[in-house]
């Protein structure tokens, strides 16, 4: 079966890759990452609200607006 979206993007064009090189052990990268909480993040804060912006200008309560949990640890709770 053909996915309708084939008639527009029937193939990619390009591919990318990222990386990042660390001069820092394994063990405290990952500390660092598991520590890592996005509503200490004030880029993340401002981007979420803007996110939120077309909700509360339409009158929605801010909590109506769903959101991913800010970390593995909050979703588990």
């Amino acid at each position: 079966m053909m996915n309708p979206l084939d008639d527009f993007i029937p193939r990619f064009d390009f591919s990318e890759r990222h990386g990042a090189n660390f001069s820092a052990p394994a063990s405290r990268i990952m500390n660092a990452v598991a520590a890592w909480r996005n509503q200490d993040d004030p880029l993340v804060c401002a981007a979420i609200r803007l996110h939120e912006m077309p909700a509360r200008l339409f009158g929605h309560a801010p909590d109506s607006v769903s959101r991913p949990p800010a970390s593995a640890e909050t979703a588990q709770s």
